[in-house]
């Protein structure tokens, strides 16, 4: 994703302290990017595509949780945390009882929010699209404290099978929640078929069978930890130059209009598709 080319390569918890409105310009960035990712990657073309053959549940996931404005409001709250607390903090370390107070602090504030507003509910019908929405939110304030993708995806698992379970009993059908309890213990681990860095991985773990909500978590992870490093791609540079083109029809920068237009039926691809959409 090409969401954040534009903004300097810098530590994002500078930014935060420096400036409140810049550091808002690189959480939607990053917003941008990781609904982007998630979106089309994730759950459109793996578990859209892939695991369910093409029955679309997924991408109201993508269209209505990720491409939405809902995550802005999370995230304009989480710098005036970052600000607030952060003051004159250099680094924060990747450890775990460093980062759970901002974790469960933007994590109450995200269900509160669903449960003062219940159209904001309706919305985000079933428990996949609030699983997305809360995993993606508190990945996010992990990586992006810390720049550590690992502690993103910790962050994650912590706030969907410990707080909104324990604050909502349940995270929607069949127990969404079962990959989290799994992936804290196997997070750390270098075994492919248990974990791997969190850059590597992919969406087939025996141990974590991503839902059509997981995927967002991963890419929130791995993405806001590349802001807060102040880096210029996640995993490679040449992946990153790929998409690069202004030219392509589908805008990298600006990833969650095309979803938005796509779910409206006003988003035309580049190639021939006649079979399934009008002639052009």
């Amino acid at each position: 994703m090409q969401a954040e080319r534009d903004l300097p390569a810098r530590r994002f918890l500078e930014v935060a302290q420096e400036d409140e409105e810049e550091a808002k310009k690189y959480l939607r960035a990053m917003n941008e990017g990781t609904g982007g990712i998630a979106a089309v990657i994730d759950n459109s073309i793996w578990l859209g595509f892939y695991m369910s053959g093409g029955i679309g549940f997924s991408n109201t996931v993508a269209s209505a949780a990720l491409a939405g404005n809902i995550i802005e409001s999370f995230s304009d709250e989480l710098v005036e945390l970052i600000h607030r607390y952060t003051m004159g903090v250099r680094k924060v370390p990747p450890k775990w009882e460093t980062v759970k107070f901002m974790v469960n602090t933007i994590i109450q504030y995200t269900m509160e929010s669903y449960e003062k507003f219940p159209t904001l509910a309706e919305f985000h019908w079933g428990g996949a699209h609030r699983v997305s929405v809360i995993g993606s939110v508190a990945a996010a304030t992990a990586g992006i404290l810390t720049g550590s993708s690992t502690m993103g995806l910790m962050a994650a698992h912590y706030s969907i099978a410990h707080v909104m379970k324990e604050g909502w009993l349940r995270t929607g059908w069949a127990g969404q929640e079962i990959q989290d309890h799994i992936g804290l213990p196997y997070l750390c681990s270098f075994r492919p078929e248990e974990g791997n860095l969190v850059e590597l991985r992919g969406l087939n773990y025996p141990m974590q069978s991503f839902s059509a909500a997981h995927g967002a978590i991963r890419a929130a992870a791995v993405y806001a930890a590349m802001i807060g490093r102040g880096s210029s791609w996640c995993l490679s540079p040449v992946v990153k130059v790929a998409f690069a083109d202004p030219h392509l029809v589908f805008d990298f920068k600006h990833p969650r209009l095309c979803i938005a237009k796509a779910g409206i039926r006003q988003f035309m691809p580049a190639g021939e598709r006649d079979p399934v959409l009008p002639p052009h």
